[in-house]
């Protein structure tokens, strides 16, 4: 069912929000609409920790008709009904006498269970779980739903999807204006950067935030490091540990006797099989449990392939540069042969089709919900 003009209007003021400030919490909005169809009040979450878009809108509507016990509220997702950093919406609601609230999405926090709170003091609530209103909390929905981060890969290639020649060289693939795209845009809006041992060595990767200001900034940053080579003295030099002063790097290793470790490192021992490839089940709930909820990936093939075979990319960010590799024994982006016919093959949705310069910009994100 399509959404009616007054869920419509609630979706627009959820999206005036600032996604960065609001987060880890989703973007929410409501409208209070008298029972002649008249909007009387209107809000959305601005900050996290702060008033929920119900508490604005009602309070919008209050300094209108100070009885709203004939009047409807809608609202994107479904209200709170627990105490956390505000109090619980659905006591707002019975407290103003509202008889009828629409539900644009259920949230997938089992705490929240706000529609069931409603119903049982004898409030009318219709839910809805609109596409549109999902696809504007994708992150929280698979954070709540699956407890791990929201996981989004940034990847590099040519057009016949090679990453780097037979040497292992990439620099570089995509021009100038992209890389400063993924200072400007990708990598501050990631909690943490996961990459590996290999991706630190090869490129002497810093990982950081570097803006067109000059201004730099760090990012807490995740390497994937079975044997915990970085820590071995030859590696001391390597730009990673100095220019990460405000951030912590962890490394991800098999279990193993250490000595010293940089003030800014931080070693966590974690599973890995024969192979050496890391548990990802383990790894994504340890990234959750440090409140890492949006994880960028920049690495290699191996993990972007280990990755996406296990369902753990939900976002990709692909710079096709306009350059032909020829070579079947270059890198390439997906090094796999387990899915052996097209009715098994991931499927993902094209939302953006961009150029940056002579490079083709692609977003796609994956059909989870």
């Amino acid at each position: 069912m399509a959404m009616d003009s007054f869920m419509e209007a609630a979706f627009n003021i959820a999206k005036t929000a600032d996604f960065m400030r609001v987060r880890p919490n989703p973007l929410v909005g409501a409208v209070v609409v008298s029972g002649d169809g008249v909007i009387l009040g209107q809000g959305c979450h601005e900050q996290f920790g702060q008033a929920h878009a119900e508490l604005h809108a009602i309070n919008n509507a209050l300094r209108q008709k100070s009885d709203l016990s004939r009047c409807s509220l809608y609202v994107t997702l479904e209200p709170c009904s627990h105490q956390g950093k505000t109090p619980p919406c659905t006591e707002l609601i019975k407290k103003h006498g509202i008889k009828r609230v629409i539900v644009g999405s259920r949230d997938p926090n089992p705490l929240v269970s706000g529609v069931d709170v409603l119903r049982n003091a004898g409030i009318d609530v219709e839910v809805h779980n609109h596409p549109e209103l999902i696809e504007l909390n994708k992150e929280f929905f698979v954070n709540q739903r699956y407890q791990r981060p929201y996981v989004v890969l940034k990847m590099a290639m040519t057009i016949d999807g090679k990453i780097a020649d037979r040497n292992g060289n990439s620099k570089w693939l995509s021009n100038e204006l992209s890389r400063k795209y993924v200072h400007e845009k990708l990598r501050p809006s990631a909690d943490a950067i996961l990459t590996t041992y290999n991706t630190i060595i090869k490129d002497d990767a810093r990982l950081n935030i570097r803006k067109q200001d000059g201004s730099i900034y760090d990012k807490n940053v995740l390497v994937i490091d079975r044997d915990l080579k970085l820590l071995n003295r030859e590696n001391s030099g390597l730009s990673i540990f100095q220019t990460h002063p405000n951030s912590i790097i962890y490394l991800f290793g098999a279990q193993k006797e250490l000595k010293k470790v940089p003030d800014n490192v931080r070693v966590i021992f974690t599973d890995f099989d024969v192979d050496g490839n890391i548990n990802l089940e383990v790894l994504m709930k340890l990234q959750f449990d440090l409140q890492h909820y949006r994880m960028l990936v920049e690495a290699g093939g191996k993990l972007a392939t280990q990755l996406l075979m296990h369902n753990y990319i939900d976002e990709m960010h692909l710079f096709i540069a306009p350059k032909l590799m020829m070579d079947q024994h270059a890198i390439k982006f997906i090094n796999a042969n387990t899915i052996l016919d097209i009715s098994s093959t991931k499927e993902f949705e094209l939302t953006e089709v961009n150029h940056i310069q002579s490079d083709a910009y692609l977003i796609y994100v994956r059909k989870f919900l």
